[in-house]
């Protein structure tokens, strides 16, 4: 009994309200102890034959409300500076575990001197449905609801589309909340009720930072490119050729 106010506080802060903790007083009421128990003993015996990325991949899952827990997960950001440069990078995990050999970065020669991440991702949908299978069980999309949006509607307008699962990921914009970045799904308002800083959300944040990463040093790699081939075609006797 002198470990009850502590385990009071820690279910409480799983249930997200309050309670109380007492003893069986009945007969019925110590079997149904016994039956929890026993219960939660083999729950852990089960949990701890199973592997820690397929107990992940279940728990995000149901934190998502996917039909099935995801296999392949598909993250996009895009990335631009100041309009120019426009790249949108996607990282690819399986198994959750990265898998770079399947990561991709696009360029479209429409996004030239715009910044309108909307139409990247819609055209990034687009490419990705014609480079065909495999599909992802999840796609992430670096973003709150206007970019979960804008790709959702480019893939309904696409024909012989498979059924997508998506979802977004946003910062809540608060100070100090780094752990509380919050994760939308189509035909919803509001976010998800994940907890912060559960392994869920934590593993949401690492795909997004993989991909944002990615994106990054594609649109820098583009910028440093295109600067030197400028610098090379501007000096006395080298042609667009040589320059290349």
């Amino acid at each position: 009994e002198e470990d009850h106010p502590l385990l009071m506080e820690i279910l409480s802060e799983r249930r997200g309200a309050g309670l109380e903790i007492h003893t069986p007083a009945s007969t019925a009421e110590k079997k149904l102890v016994d039956l929890a128990v026993r219960n939660a003993r083999e729950g852990l015996l089960h949990s701890q034959e199973q592997d820690p990325d397929q107990i992940l991949s279940q728990a995000l899952g149901k934190a998502l409300k996917l039909p099935a827990p995801p296999v392949r997960i598909e993250v996009v950001d895009a990335s631009h500076l100041s309009g120019t440069n426009a790249r949108v990078g996607m990282a690819v995990y399986e198994n959750m575990r990265p898998s770079p050999k399947n990561y991709r970065l696009y360029k479209f020669k429409e996004l030239e001197g715009t910044a309108d991440d909307y139409k990247a991702l819609a055209l990034w949908a687009a490419k990705r449905v014609n480079s065909g299978p495999p599909w992802p069980d999840l796609v992430l999309v670096d973003g709150g609801l206007g970019q979960l949006a804008a790709v959702e509607k480019a893939l309904n307008e696409l024909e012989d589309v498979p059924q997508l699962e998506l979802a977004g990921i946003v910062k809540s914009g608060r100070a100090g909340s780094d752990l509380e970045d919050r994760i939308f799904r189509p035909g919803r308002k509001n976010h998800l009720n994940i907890r912060p800083a559960s392994p869920e959300l934590l593993f949401l944040q690492r795909l997004r930072d993989a991909a944002h990463r990615f994106a990054i040093t594609g649109q820098r790699k583009a910028r440093t490119s295109k600067g030197l081939k400028s610098e090379l075609a501007s000096l006395s006797g080298i042609g667009p050729k040589t320059a290349r």
